[in-house]
């Protein structure tokens, strides 16, 4: 179901990678912008030699649950698909890994995001495109604050739950002081 999918895009491509390259395949991991989504900033899926994208979590993209499509299937709002070389996060996915809930760390998410920001910005430098620079440094800005206000978010939820625990339920308002009635 899309709600199984939900944040689990790049760990489950990360995944497949990993298996993929036991094999002996080489492939790629490719990132959309998603926009016009408040529910999603990116998405990501494999791409293999042949340019097929197997995708584990396509049901979120369009309600689907095929596994493989075209680059020209992804809807429009999923913009600048990236293909980035599967060794290049690997490591630090082998590293942080959660078998069990298949979700990454938020420490995992930000080294991640740094080395797709490092290997952008290298990749300019050697077209020597200024643009390009500023489009990865601002990338991860706009990253780094989604994260930083997920983050916050979370932690608010889990003290509302918490206390809420804490807190027996009172099935009847006590009335205020110096409250009186009709």
């Amino acid at each position: 179901t899309p709600a199984q999918a939900r944040g689990r895009c790049l760990a489950l491509s990360l995944e497949l990678c990993r298996q993929a390259q036991a094999q002996g395949i080489e492939p790629q991991l490719v990132v959309w912008t998603v926009v016009g989504d408040p529910e999603f900033c990116d998405h990501w899926a494999v791409m293999l030699e042949d340019r097929t994208i197997v995708d584990l979590t396509h049901i979120q993209v369009d309600g689907s649950a095929r596994l493989t499509a075209r680059m020209q299937d992804y809807p429009t709002h999923f913009r600048r698909p990236h293909a980035y070389p599967a060794g290049l996060l690997l490591p630090t996915y082998e590293c942080d890994r959660d078998r069990e809930r298949r979700l990454l760390s938020s420490k995992c998410l930000l080294k991640i995001r740094w080395l797709l920001v490092s290997h952008d910005v290298a990749q300019a430098l050697r077209c020597r495109s200024l643009l390009q620079v500023a489009e990865g440094l601002a990338s991860l800005a706009k990253f780094a604050a989604r994260h930083a206000v997920d983050r916050s978010l979370r932690r608010l939820y889990a003290r509302r739950e918490a206390l809420r625990a804490r807190r027996p339920v009172d099935t009847e308002m006590a009335p205020l002081r110096g409250a009186t009635s009709d």
